[in-house]
């Protein structure tokens, strides 16, 4: 169809955060410089379990910013499953230190104020090896709105981490 109108509005320019586009899909690779050596001061890292990703058998690394969190430095905490055989990234969950410490803090303040919280999690997996180097196959975000009913406080993170 050569309707001029289409293509002139086809090619108006826009802002991404006019359509609240997160900071974290401004970059597919973002996950990676968590890994990179300059960065790795930043964080701490735990060698959790090895799992299965489709075909591949992966180290689950557990990631988390040491303080100061700096922004676009060191201000996600998660989890990178790594690939065993080629070291390179096939699947990450993350979430915002704010959003980690409400998930895996104790809950005794929350009990307190008896409060709810919204939990984002942003789930990357990368799928797709083209030429030796891994591509981003699926973007999930999910926001978790939760409150404490009734519980126990000093719950571990690692506890409650649902495997994916």
């Amino acid at each position: 169809m050569e309707d001029g109108n289409y293509r002139e509005r086809a090619r108006t320019e826009v802002n991404p955060a006019d359509y609240r586009v997160p900071v974290f899909l401004e970059s597919a690779y973002l996950w990676a410089f968590i890994f990179r050596a300059d960065r790795q001061r930043l964080f701490r890292f735990e060698m959790l379990r090895d799992e299965n990703v489709g075909d591949h058998t992966a180290a689950v690394i557990q990631f988390v910013p040491r303080a100061p969190i700096r922004k676009k430095l060191n201000d996600w905490a998660g989890y990178a499953w790594i690939d065993r055989e080629t070291s390179q990234i096939l699947k990450v969950e993350a979430y915002s230190p704010t959003d980690w410490n409400g998930r895996c803090g104790s809950q005794a303040d929350i009990v307190k104020e008896r409060q709810s919280y919204d939990t984002e999690r942003v789930v990357t997996e990368f799928g797709l090896e083209k030429n030796g180097m891994r591509f981003p196959t699926h973007v999930e975000i999910t926001t978790t709105r939760s409150a404490v009913v009734s519980g126990t406080a000093g719950t571990s993170c690692e506890n409650r981490h649902s495997r994916s």
